[in-house]
């Protein structure tokens, strides 16, 4: 495969990052949405309760169901309390996940290589699946998609700072987080686990986070709430060390020295807030 102009692929890299940015900064705009129109709700509940019903369609027939004030309030606690909390987290984090699995298929595609060491047949898990991967495909190009995807999925499998800590991408990240950030690790570990219970488990803690987590004052079984302050510091945790990774790939790996002013701003975030 012909390599790219390192220029072309930084811009690329640039725009990925500003999209990224854009979306999660959309999902903190959505939350403060959802939460102030749904307090609006409860407030006219609670001062004007004849005023407010709700007809549905049920769920397993054709019929419906009219809903009046108090339960309507009780939708409103429950859809303040849980609902709009936890799915913004849920949502940020996998918008999170998906931009680094972005960032690490560029990569790839320029420097195919970087998916063939040893390290990477131990990710995918056995040899057997690789041989038939290979096999199975029509052209080189296709071989080097289906080996990056199962590569990169091998990797998200695992616990989540090892893609930071131990690089185990290969696209050169190499120990900075480790050696320099590792409160932030720390925090994106506990975020990921939280956002983990919160599908799993109804949001209760169980051995498996608290094993990641130990420093978490949160007993088994406890759950875990999610506020507006936990919210906030959770997706500006998420937002500058996708930009902080961002930078290293595009330095170490295209030689990149000029970056988007929004790029710049996270990773100097990030320094200020981080580094050890």
């Amino acid at each position: 495969m012909t390599k790219r102009n390192p220029n072309h692929v930084s811009n690329e890299l640039n725009s990925l990052f500003i999209n990224y940015r854009r979306s999660i900064i959309n999902t903190w705009r959505d939350y403060n949405y959802l939460d102030y129109s749904t307090e609006e709700l409860k407030r006219t509940c609670e001062k004007d309760p004849k005023s407010v019903n709700l007809t549905i369609g049920n769920l397993y027939n054709k019929g419906t169901k009219t809903f009046y004030s108090k339960d309507i309030w009780g939708m409103t606690e429950r859809i303040l309390k849980n609902s709009i909390p936890s799915r913004t987290l849920i949502q940020a984090v996998s918008q999170t996940e998906h931009f680094l699995q972005d960032l690490t298929k560029i990569v790839y595609k320029e420097f195919p290589e970087k998916i063939t060491s040893r390290d990477s047949v131990e990710q995918i898990g056995q040899q057997v699946k690789l041989m038939s991967t290979i096999m199975g495909s029509d052209s080189k190009e296709e071989m080097i998609d289906k080996l990056i995807e199962e590569k990169i999925r091998g990797i998200f499998y695992g616990k989540p700072t090892d893609f930071f800590e131990k690089d185990k991408t290969k696209i050169g990240l190499g120990s900075v987080f480790k050696e320099d950030y590792s409160n932030a690790l720390s925090q994106y570990l506990e975020i990921t686990g939280r956002r983990n219970i919160w599908i799993h488990n109804s949001g209760k803690v169980d051995r498996k986070y608290k094993r990641e987590n130990p420093s978490s004052t949160g007993n088994l079984g406890s759950k875990l709430n999610i506020d507006r302050v936990y919210l906030k510091e959770s997706i500006i945790l998420l937002k500058d060390i996708s930009g902080m990774t961002t930078k290293l790939v595009m330095t170490n790996n295209f030689g990149a020295t000029k970056f988007h002013k929004f790029l710049n701003s996270s990773v100097n975030q990030f320094e200020k807030k981080f580094k050890n």
